[in-house]
């Protein structure tokens, strides 16, 4: 993202509340922390005055704590996102954060990677959120609005994969079209004929919606049963993979929103990319192994390895693996997509002389990448040629990693130098490519610019040392020999040492 997410810190001790800054902003380049403020009050009248688009806040503070702050920035600042970071993990405080429209809770002492995804969770909620987009709404001819006595069967539909940003338009050009294919009164008519009224709303992203049933009394079949034919339906009209979530039972009118925004959260969290899902909402449960957690500390170490040893080899293999683990055990779409995110964002830290543009460009890409396939074949193949694209990348960073170190090295120990061999046995590396690799970062062979840079220090030598006598200044330039380190200065130079010393030019150094 090239616009910078606005933010803002609270908490009563200073030092912590510049730590969380310095720590947000290290850990996502995106974010910019327009102030720490010592407790809710303060907070108050900086959110007036510097409108952020997420407050950070401790609880315990004087004047205003801050679950009462969180209170009023959703009674008066809704659309502001809330996180707490807070040493209490009491489950009555984050009860009370939950019912005040808390975004996340963060216990101290705040752990990296923790932080790192919240961070990647409100950029994706900031990127859907006022996108301008008229909400539609389409109504059976029967429905009356919040029925008495009516329960409801909610429906949320995701078609093909999700979206987090809207305004990336290749996504939402491409799905916009897959909707429009879809008669949605005629499906919607088919699936509850003149039985239930029913409406359709439109989501955040263009490829998904909400589908509400009104039921008058007992429904004859389950929400389960209609979800499977409403599935049915919807697979005639389109080959992109359907994800539907639903709750087990009917529900009540005043309980339909809360249970719209759940699912949108776990529709988030458990579509997988390119996989037809029918998901009931009670039956949900966290894997038994945190799939996310294991493949991070895989890639982490392999690439502190690579920035170890700027070793490459098997980089697009051990990150297919990877991939191909992932999808084997249900990683959702937003699993994978922090994977990405991950890998890059390990890139940013270990080098920082690298293309940030680069990185941000093919964050890009990857979410395009994964928001587009329509297989899981297809999703590998995408994928891997973005890869492909950050081992080339990375493959640039390994030579000039490497031309910096050999040039670093044969400067420093260009006196005791007698082959490239001996830099090859330092470094570990092939002589062929090593040689192929000086010649291009120097202009030169290694042996010449060694020569080169014992000359000049000889050319020094004589105009600074007058007194000094030639076979000195030939054996501390590195040559045991003085009738070849002569020849070797007179091909250089055009001259013989005791002639540039003797001639007019020594002085400046030059020679005409």
């Amino acid at each position: 993202m090239s616009r910078h997410i606005k933010a803002l810190v609270v908490e009563d001790e200073i030092k912590i509340g510049n730590y969380i800054k310095n720590k947000i902003e290290y850990l996502d380049s995106g974010f910019r922390v327009q102030g720490v403020a010592e407790n809710g009050k303060q907070a108050l009248e900086m959110i007036k005055k510097s409108q952020p688009q997420v407050v950070f806040t401790d609880i315990s503070m004087p004047e205003m704590d801050g679950l009462e702050l969180s209170r009023l920035i959703r009674n008066t600042y809704p659309e502001v996102l809330v996180v707490i970071i807070s040493g209490y993990s009491d489950f009555e405080y984050a009860q009370k954060a939950i019912r005040y429209g808390v975004f996340n809770y963060l216990l101290k002492p705040l752990e990296d990677e923790k932080l790192s995804d919240v961070l990647i969770d409100i950029r994706k909620s900031l990127m859907n959120e006022g996108n301008g987009r008229e909400r539609a709404l389409l109504y059976s001819d029967g429905y009356v609005l919040n029925k008495e006595g009516a329960k409801y069967i909610i429906l949320y539909v995701c078609v093909g994969n999700m979206i987090y940003d809207v305004r990336e338009r290749e996504l939402t050009e491409h799905y916009r079209r897959a909707m429009e294919e879809i008669p949605w009164r005629a499906v919607m008519d088919k699936l509850c004929g003149e039985t239930y009224a029913w409406y359709l709303a439109d989501e955040y992203a263009c490829n998904q919606k909400v589908c509400g049933i009104q039921l008058p009394g007992e429904p004859s079949e389950t929400p389960e049963d209609v979800a499977g034919h409403l599935l049915e339906l919807l697979q005639g009209y389109t080959h992109l993979a359907v994800h539907m979530i639903l709750a087990e039972k009917p529900m009540e009118y005043e309980k339909v929103w809360s249970r719209v925004k759940q699912f949108r959260f776990l529709m988030q969290k458990k579509l997988a990319a390119a996989k037809t899902q029918l998901l009931v909402a009670e039956r949900q449960k966290e894997h038994p192994q945190n799939v996310l957690e294991i493949v991070k500390i895989k890639v982490n170490s392999y690439m502190k390895n690579y920035f170890i040893s700027t070793d490459l080899k098997g980089f697009g293999e051990e990150i297919q693996k990877v991939l191909q683990y992932m999808m084997q055990n249900g990683a959702s779409q937003q699993e994978i997509e922090k994977v990405c995110l991950y890998v890059i964002k390990l890139l940013e830290f270990s080098d920082k002389s690298g293309d940030f543009g680069f990185l941000e460009e093919m964050e890009r890409r990857m979410q395009v990448a994964i928001g587009l396939s329509e297989t899981e074949e297809e999703l590998n193949g995408r994928m891997m040629e973005c890869f492909r694209e950050i081992e080339r990348y990375m493959e640039q960073l390994y030579e000039k990693k490497m031309e910096s170190r050999v040039l670093e090295y044969v400067d420093r120990n260009f006196l005791t130098l007698e082959s490239l061999e001996q830099v090859a046995d330092v470094f570990g590396y092939n002589y062929t490519y090593l040689s192929r690799l000086f010649k291009k970062m120097a202009g030169m062979s290694m042996n010449k610019y060694i020569a080169e840079k014992k000359m000049n220090m000889a050319k020094r030598l004589l105009k600074e040392n007058p007194g000094m006598r030639i076979e000195e200044i030939c054996e501390l330039c590195g040559y045991s020999d003085c009738r070849y380190f002569g020849r070797v200065f007179k091909n250089q130079f055009g001259v013989t040492p005791s002639e540039y010393r003797c001639s007019d030019t020594a002085s400046d150094g030059s020679l005409k």
